[in-house]
């Protein structure tokens, strides 16, 4: 497969947005696969970040369901099941969020 933007030089992979073929010169790294650089880098890192807060508030949806399940129905079973699960969602994608946003300063 050859660059899509350089038709001459091999390409090294293929962009995660248009699924064009990229050389090293037109690639870049946005830390989950390659992408165009200068067309689409700017809106898939902020389509990841976007992503992990998707999973920060889905984690803090099934606490509070689990925190509900508990106060209000007195449901150990639900309660076991949605908090654990709330804080499995939440935390690693918090992590992410949080050093990706520090990385890109």
């Amino acid at each position: 497969m050859k660059c899509f933007y350089h038709p001459g030089v091999d390409a090294v992979g293929v962009c995660g947005y248009c699924s064009r073929g990229l050389c090293t010169a037109s690639a870049a790294d946005v830390g989950f696969g390659l992408v165009c650089k200068g067309i689409h880098e700017r809106s898939m890192r902020g389509a990841r970040r976007l992503w992990s807060l998707t999973w920060v508030f889905m984690g803090l949806a099934f606490i509070i369901l689990g925190s509900v399940a508990f106060a209000i129905l007195q449901n150990l079973f639900l309660t076991a099941l949605l908090l654990p699960m709330g804080f499995l969602m939440m935390f690693p994608a918090a992590y992410q969020y949080v050093t990706r946003k520090q990385r890109t300063r």
